[in-house]
């Protein structure tokens, strides 16, 4: 299909055919004289791997004269071959593909409801609410500090519908959730192992409407407050988190370290506004897995 006999508006999808002999829209990568000494300097500065053990186990004259050689059998042959495949592939990248994520979702779930009988021991289940999208950047880091505020409010291990429902033996300690967002959908998740999951299921559901009604209490939303953001700085000791955080605020349009600042921004009411507008039986589905 060519482009002309697309349909209003799948154009912008397809970049512009570039005339022949141009690279056109092709993106291009440049590196500057800096950038090469640094990556220089981070490849020799450490040394080879091996040669604090080489030394006391050959000697100083023998590592020397292996350090001469080495080169030759394996860094050029190995330089060749990088060498000749360069010079294979094409000089600049494709073009770039404009992410395409299809047609909008409606407002609610798919389907309200799914179950099935396996040999487990006790059921289990996992309930979703599918959430109002909100724009990239800001406002995206924002809605996700939110959103797990309002997991940790509603079925957190201190939130009163968990205390309530595990000293009755409803539910045990797998029951968790948060709050998730994919590109054009946002979602609320919970499940675990419960005697009755249709009621956990009810009672949770009718927690966020409560909370959404009457608010959230002052001391208890003080509390979830200082474990989310003790929590998130303690997240930046992590190397695996830090890269996790970039590569979703990349893709989101945010910078993940200005969580500071966006936490100041959030109040109760934004928690209870968000349990109120999304965590409801409309945008709701639950699904369930019971004993045979």
């Amino acid at each position: 299909m060519s482009k002309n006999t697309l349909p209003a508006g799948k154009q912008e999808f397809f970049p512009p055919t570039p005339p022949e002999g141009s690279i056109g829209n092709l993106r291009k990568t440049n590196i500057s004289a800096l950038g090469i000494a640094f990556m220089l300097f981070c490849l020799v500065s450490a040394g080879a791997f091996g040669i604090e053990e080489i030394i006391p186990a050959a000697g100083p004259g023998l590592t020397l004269i292996i350090l001469m050689v080495l080169p030759f059998i394996w860094a050029r042959p190995i330089s060749r071959l990088v060498a000749e495949a360069n010079a294979i592939l094409p000089r600049e990248g494709g073009p770039a593909v404009i992410r395409d994520y299809g047609r909008e979702d409606a407002a609610g779930p798919a389907g309200s409801e799914a179950s099935q009988a396996m040999e487990v021991s006790m059921p289990m289940f996992l309930a979703g609410y599918k959430c109002q999208a909100v724009d990239e950047g800001e406002d995206a880091l924002r809605q996700s500090i939110v959103g797990d505020l309002a997991c940790d409010a509603l079925f957190g291990d201190s939130s009163p519908l968990y205390i309530r429902l595990y000293e009755e033996g409803a539910v045990n300690s797998s029951l968790g959730g948060n709050f998730d967002m994919l590109p054009g959908a946002h979602y609320v998740y919970v499940g675990g192992d419960a005697k009755d999951p249709r009621r956990v299921f009810e009672e949770i559901t009718r927690q966020a409407r409560k909370l959404g009604e009457e608010g959230i209490g002052e001391d208890f939303y003080r509390q979830i407050r200082r474990a989310a953001y003790g929590g998130m700085l303690r997240s930046l000791n992590s190397f695996e988190n830090i890269a996790v955080s970039l590569t979703e605020g990349y893709f989101h349009g945010y910078d993940p370290f200005r969580f500071p600042q966006v936490f100041d921004t959030i109040t109760k009411d934004d928690i209870a506004a968000f349990l109120g507008e999304n965590v409801t039986e409309e945008r709701a589905v639950l699904s369930e897995i019971v004993p045979k």
